[in-house]
């Protein structure tokens, strides 16, 4: 049950809808070849490593 409410949380938590959007927008442009695959391979890699970033901050304060 425990593991049931931390993926809800994990879920309703804004960082991550917002990054879900900017991964899904990012998804698309790329299948619609508007970006070559290295730019799309660095682009999700930031978006994921300031979501990492972000949620290792907020542990320290």
């Amino acid at each position: 049950m425990k593991l049931s409410k931390d993926w809800l949380e994990f879920f309703k938590d804004d960082d991550f809808q917002q990054d879900l959007v900017f991964l899904s927008i990012i998804s698309l442009i790329y299948f619609f070849n508007l970006i070559e695959k290295s730019s799309f391979d660095m682009l999700m890699s930031i978006i994921i490593a300031g979501d990492a970033v972000k949620k290792l901050g907020r542990g320290k304060q």
